[in-house]
Formats: structure tokens, C-alpha cells, sequence
């Protein structure tokens, strides 16, 4: 895995302590990349427990990156959370390109789950 620095905050509460990774070097394609990491507690989730997506609530990491690449823009690439979704019309044209969430990343907020995001994150951007 890519080394890092990690900053934690807990401005808001210890209920939504925050993570803040920076890989150290580039990617590949030029780019830096950025990880927040952050818990979200059981009420969170009511939709998706209605939805019978998840049994039942659970506090769990929410995680969005910050991808910048060489002319300064900035992206949200590998984030395992999110998925594309192509929509097509009968004629093959695509009329809606989106993400939608991957909640087979959507994981309880353990640490031994947050090193497992933050190792994917890592695998995905600097294919390791």
C-alpha cells in the first residue's frame, strides 16, 4: 500500500470523527489523491434500511476522494463507494451516465474496515 499522512477530527463530534488521508506521490496519470474518511452513525441509514438494503442500522465509513490532476482539476475517482451507471435509450444512445452507491463498500465503521478502504483506495489509484 501507498504511504500516507493522516490527520483525525473530531470538530463535530466523536460520533463523526473524520479521517484525512494524503497519499504520498502521484498516480500514474500525474495526479495527487486525497481521502476523507468519515463515520457516520446508525441514523444515517433509514432509507437503506427501508429499502431492506441493510437489516438493520449501523454506523459506518463514509468516504469520498479528491483526485487533482495536472492542470489543477479535481476529481472523484476510486472510491470503491461509487459505482458508474450507463443508461441507454432503445437505440443504444446513452441519456443518463451517473454513480450510484457500491454497498458492498458501504461497511461498518470499524478500524479494521477503515484500513481496508483506505487500502483499496491505494490499490485502485496507484494500482498496486
Amino acid at each position: 500500500m501507498k504511504t500516507y499522512k493522516e490527520v483525525k477530527s473530531t470538530a463535530r463530534s466523536e460520533e463523526y470523527t473524520e479521517y484525512t488521508i494524503t497519499f504520498n506521490g502521484k498516480t500514474k496519470n500525474d495526479e495527487t489523491v486525497l481521502l476523507v474518511i468519515e463515520r457516520c452513525p446508525d441514523g444515517c441509514m433509514p432509507l437503506w434500511v427501508k429499502r431492506k438494503i441493510f437489516d438493520k442500522p449501523f454506523a459506518w465509513w463514509h468516504i469520498s476522494t479528491y483526485v487533482t490532476d495536472k492542470d489543477g482539476y479535481t476529481w472523484g475517482r476510486y472510491n470503491p463507494q461509487e459505482e458508474p451507471e450507463i443508461i441507454k435509450d432503445n437505440k443504444g444512445k446513452v441519456i443518463l451516465s451517473h454513480n450510484v452507491v457500491n454497498f458492498d463498500w458501504v461497511l461498518p465503521a470499524t478500524e479494521e474496515n477503515r484500513q481496508k478502504i483506505i487500502a483499496e483506495v491505494s490499490k485502485r489509484a496507484f494500482k498496486e
